[in-house]
């Protein structure tokens, strides 16, 4: 299987200007994922998605490939499909056929090399999946049953108030899990079925400071503590 590794970094971001590139442990944002997805020797070739000069001039500086996007493909609702699909395409058309599309979100600067590898690996080793994902579990104050509305009448409830009831703690709420930093899509499953995920999808545990997203000016101080102190 050929193994393609794809990193989604356009320029526009409202709540962090130049997101992808606001320096995090002394080097931009972006440059966490590109350094540890090129540790590894499963993907066969990784490339970055931007429309963005300032964000292709940083991973070229890092040996990563660049493949420029459309700016209508780098809109604030673009989904992540289309520009997916459109490095493929262009890929395609240079000879480079993939297998297997690894996705790696740029906000996600805790990625482990262990962790690529085993979700690449779950495809062959798990049974006949359309995608892999890895996941965090939620804690139960994000807990779905935990969820509240606010009502026409100005007074608050639950959303679900008779799982609530019978779930009142975090010993009997079933645990949920939240996206945690990458998924792996099969060909198939990106232009058959129009689809990073398809209908059968593995999931892959990490640890939450793996799955530690940077949205906001919050969450980039609180990944610069994390990683003083993993350091």
């Amino acid at each position: 299987m050929k193994i393609l590794g794809i990193v989604p970094a356009r320029g526009g971001s409202k709540r962090i200007p130049n997101k992808n590139l606001y320096p995090l442990g002394g080097i931009p944002l972006i440059c966490h994922c590109l350094r540890t997805a090129k540790k590894s020797s499963f993907i066969d070739r990784l490339v970055v998605s931007t429309e963005d000069e300032a964000i292709a001039e940083v991973a070229k500086k890092e040996g990563v490939e660049v493949i420029k996007r459309p700016v209508e493909l780098a809109q604030d609702n673009t989904p992540t499909l289309p520009v997916i699909e459109h490095v493929i395409t262009e890929l395609d058309k240079a000879g480079f056929y993939a297998d297997i599309i690894l996705t790696i979100q740029p906000t996600y600067p805790f990625i482990t090399v262990d962790n690529i590898e085993k979700t690449i690996k779950a495809f062959s080793e798990n049974g006949d999946f359309d995608s892999v994902t890895t996941v965090t579990r939620a804690p139960f104050k994000h807990h779905p049953y935990n969820a509240r509305k606010i009502n026409e009448d100005g007074t608050i409830s639950f959303m679900f108030p008779e799982e609530k009831k019978k779930c009142p703690n975090s010993q009997s709420a079933p645990p949920v899990y939240f996206f945690g930093n990458l998924y792996a899509s099969k060909r198939a499953t990106i232009f058959e079925k129009d689809s990073l995920y398809g209908d059968k999808s593995f999931p892959i545990e990490v640890d939450n400071i793996e799955g530690f997203d940077i949205d906001d000016m919050f969450d980039m101080e609180m990944a610069e503590w994390l990683m003083s102190r993993r350091t």
